[in-house]
């Protein structure tokens, strides 16, 4: 019962795990951070559905569109985070084999337009409390509250994340 609505990729490319030029690749970061014309296709579609609620999930090419497309439509946004892709260009936090304490200078570059868009929510989930957290430590969803809605899988007590470093199997 609840409409779907697909949409063609609206930045270069949607596979960027196939080799394209540093020049593609570039734009396709840029258009991360802003893409106009993804943001006009959400406001239409915005427009025609009149939803009471706009909810993204960790996608790539129209989150950020999609929340200043809400935001100016005057339509509450909600944003599940399920990685670290607004962070991390690659989505791991990992960097020649080990995994990154922060944000390093070229995800920090890479995301500036995702980091000041993410202002635009008012709530962010997550399925745990460290991608929720990561997000708001790093300067991300500062006006969003914050919720995290738990998997199936219990959290195992006692337990704590793990630094991984090159060569760890």
């Amino acid at each position: 019962g609840v409409p779907v609505q697909r949409i063609a990729s609206p930045n270069l490319y949607w596979n960027y795990r196939e080799p394209h030029p540093l020049y593609k690749k570039m734009a396709w970061h840029g258009l991360e951070n802003y893409n106009p014309r993804a943001e006009r296709v959400m406001a239409d579609i915005i427009a025609d559905y009149k939803p009471d609620l706009v909810y993204t999930f960790s996608t790539e090419n129209v989150n950020v569109g999609t929340w200043r497309a809400a935001h100016k439509a005057g339509v509450p946004c909600v944003h599940q985070a399920c990685s670290t892709f607004l962070i991390c260009w690659k989505s791991s936090m990992i960097r020649r084999g080990n995994s990154c304490s922060g944000q390093c200078n070229d995800c920090y570059l890479t995301s500036l337009g995702k980091r000041y868009l993410s202002r635009l929510p008012q709530g962010l989930m997550g399925e745990t409390d460290f991608i929720v957290e990561t997000h708001r430590q790093l300067g991300y969803f500062p006006n969003a509250k914050p919720f995290t809605l738990p998997g199936s899988v219990p959290a195992v007590k006692g337990a704590s994340a793990k630094i991984r470093k090159a060569g760890d199997g």
